[in-house]
């Protein structure tokens, strides 16, 4: 593995001069997809397994906790190197003072960031501690980001200087419909630009199983709502995502047949549109039009569309794209007119388009 450098921000840490607060490897635009694991008490062979899972569903980024042991020894550094094998990124949250951690493994290839402090708001952290702990974890590590996940949406802008990434976590399903997701992103994004942070999006893939005892995740998303939430997502200007979760004391993914399924099948879907995101322009052609929701990207000679509609009820759809190659989805009745493409979308169904 080769190192990563951010473009676009304001020259702090591994930002270099630029506007689109992408990630670059080896000077090519790279998208982090991946997944949580809560892995502060799990053995560490779980923790490994599920590295080695998501790269095998070809994701190439996770999110996990070093353990209390572990700041003892070599350990997560055997971990780090399994990951650079599989071709994972990390991104690490501390069980104790994470300076030595940072020190001790700055310099590992599948090392792409440090997270100071989850959901500090809630937590009565303050945006100056978080300031704080930014400034020193870039005293010892100015080569990697620091994310932070903000859950509370009146704080992005308060947060979003003290941080290289702004990673908002809305977790709609079941209660709220998806597009809360792309309102909730887009307003992270004006917070973000502002101080010329990244955005990425931590999206829901968790619910059900202990989580209904709380009655706030009764169920976890469907295919249909993982896929919607992932691409308004995108729509909203996230330049990566990381999924809540693989694991945690209340979930796990391997139990959730349906849910397994389409993570296991996304990115490859993604993969089409992924440098449309990351080098094109982009044009929103429907914002929460009758519940649909709709960008078309441009790069170079070829455009793609994305479409989803965010209700429970199919939609008739008309936009200004004359492309014809459905790539995912199955909308009905497609058809090319005046310069419009017109099409009935199922409820909660997205669509691509060539």
């Amino acid at each position: 593995m080769t190192g990563l450098v951010m473009e676009g921000g304001a020259m702090r840490g591994m930002f270099t001069a630029g506007v689109m607060d992408v990630l670059l490897e080896n000077g090519k635009p790279f998208f982090p997809l991946g997944f949580y694991d809560v892995s502060w008490t799990v053995p560490v062979e779980q923790r490994l397994r599920m590295a080695q899972d998501i790269a095998q569903w070809g994701y190439n980024t996770i999110h996990v906790a070093i353990q209390g042991p572990e700041n003892k020894g070599d350990g997560y550094g055997s971990f780090l190197d399994e990951c650079a094998r599989l071709g994972v990124r990390v991104i690490t949250e501390f069980s104790g003072d994470p300076l030595p951690v940072i020190e001790k493994y700055r310099g590992k290839p599948a090392v792409l960031g440090w997270n100071p402090g989850d959901e500090p708001a809630p937590k009565g952290i303050t945006p100056q501690e978080m300031f704080r702990r930014y400034d020193n974890f870039k005293q010892i590590d100015p080569d990697h980001i620091a994310y932070t996940v903000i859950c509370v949406p009146s704080q992005y802008a308060n947060y979003a200087a003290g941080t290289d990434v702004l990673a908002p976590d809305p977790y709609p399903v079941p209660r709220r419909g998806v597009d809360v997701v792309y309102r909730r992103f887009k307003e992270a994004k004006e917070a973000a630009d502002r101080v010329d942070t990244a955005l990425w999006g931590v999206v829901q893939a968790f619910g059900g199983q202990k989580y209904d005892k709380k009655g706030a995740w009764p169920r976890w998303p469907d295919a249909r709502e993982f896929r919607g939430m992932s691409y308004l997502a995108l729509m909203a200007g996230v330049k990566g995502i990381v999924y809540y979760t693989y694991y945690d004391s209340s979930f796990d993914i391997l139990k959730a047949p349906d849910l397994l399924e389409a993570v296991k099948a996304f990115p490859a879907e993604l993969r089409e549109l992924t440098p449309f995101v990351l080098d094109g322009t982009c044009e929103l052609l429907a914002e929460d039009a009758d519940g649909v929701y709709a960008m078309a990207w441009t790069l170079g000679a070829e455009r793609r569309l994305v479409a989803v509609n965010a209700r429970d009820k199919e939609a008739k759809v008309s936009l200004p794209f004359t492309g014809g190659q459905v790539l995912y989805g199955a909308p009905r009745d497609l058809r090319i007119e005046g310069g419009e493409m017109q099409f009935t979308l199922p409820p909660l169904e997205r669509v691509v388009v060539k």
